[in-house]
């Protein structure tokens, strides 16, 4: 069982202040790794579509991190002008405890105000014109004039 140490997360949120998001340093050698050995899904969203909006010379230039460590987790990708993360979900998602990680986490991931979204391998692979729609939706709502502050 994952137990959720609230009081640690209070004193490492406000010793990094609500500018920077606290990571593990133990973690950074992992996410280089997971960095330039991404799943097939991962990278087929990378480079057919996030990619395109994390150049500058987008006209809708969107900073776009990859394997980004977050307090003790490496999430798949993450958009901090959004305070969004985009989780891939394949095979390592389905081990006995995977569920219970992935909502202790996802409550971590809440708790410093990010949205997370959870895309299956399979709609990547067999639908991906539908999860291009998805996220170009989801980002026209982050970016809205009525939405300044982020968030869906």
């Amino acid at each position: 069982m994952w137990i959720i140490d609230w009081e640690y997360l209070n004193q490492k949120w406000l010793s990094f202040g609500w500018r920077y998001l606290p990571y593990n340093k133990d973690l950074k050698k992992r996410a280089r790794q997971m960095r330039y050995q991404m799943t097939l899904a991962e990278q087929k969203l990378w480079d057919h579509f996030l990619k395109l909006y994390n150049t500058r010379s987008h006209f809708d230039h969107i900073k776009i991190l990859r394997q980004k460590i977050i307090d003790h987790y490496i999430v798949d990708f993450y958009i901090p002008q959004f305070k969004l993360v985009i989780e891939v979900d394949g095979v390592s998602h389905e081990w006995k405890d995977a569920e219970e990680y992935d909502t202790i986490r996802t409550k971590v991931l809440a708790w410093y105000w990010i949205t997370e979204i959870r895309i299956q391998n399979t709609d990547i692979h067999n639908n991906f014109d539908s999860v291009i729609h998805k996220l170009q939706t989801i980002f026209s709502q982050f970016r809205s004039p009525f939405n300044k502050g982020g968030g869906l």
